[in-house]
């Protein structure tokens, strides 16, 4: 299950920043929260309902892509303790399942947007592979994981 929070500022208005920080494992999905210093008012969590989502997980990681209006989610480890390489995307009402080739399943890895470059940058995780922490950076601009080492 998925669910939302819905705050007093979902847009960006003016001067006043906001950032998207979406939880997948079932917790929560699509949450707005204004700027440090915004008047806010307490958060109302709703529950969302969505057809298909990613499998519950936990220590993946989740960027916001905000040249795109998209949070992406990459690896972890599912609740039947696999671990995970799939790339999902969150629009803050769906999830669309990214069939890519990329980086190697993982968990514990690390993601953030480079606004600069207009692209997802992952770092590391415990690879599935050799069960060692990999030293490997990623690239993903919405189409393709592209390896940077």
């Amino acid at each position: 299950m998925a669910c939302v929070l819905k705050s007093e500022t979902s847009t960006f208005q003016g001067t006043r920043s906001c950032a998207w920080l979406v939880l997948a494992a079932g917790l929560s999905v699509g949450t707005v929260f204004p700027a440090l210093g915004a008047r806010q008012t307490p958060p109302e969590w709703t529950q969302a309902h969505v057809q298909i989502s990613p499998s519950n997980r936990a220590v993946h990681a989740m960027s916001y892509d905000s040249r795109r209006g998209k949070t992406v989610l990459f690896g972890g480890i599912t609740d039947s303790q696999m671990i995970d390489g799939e790339t999902w995307e969150w629009n803050g009402s769906t999830w669309t399942h990214r069939e890519v080739i990329g980086p190697s399943r993982r968990y514990f890895n690390a993601m953030a947007f480079d606004s600069a470059r207009g692209v997802t940058v992952l770092f590391g995780g415990d690879d599935d592979v050799s069960h060692t922490f990999a030293g490997d950076t990623w690239e993903w601009d919405g189409i393709t994981w592209t390896n940077r080492n």
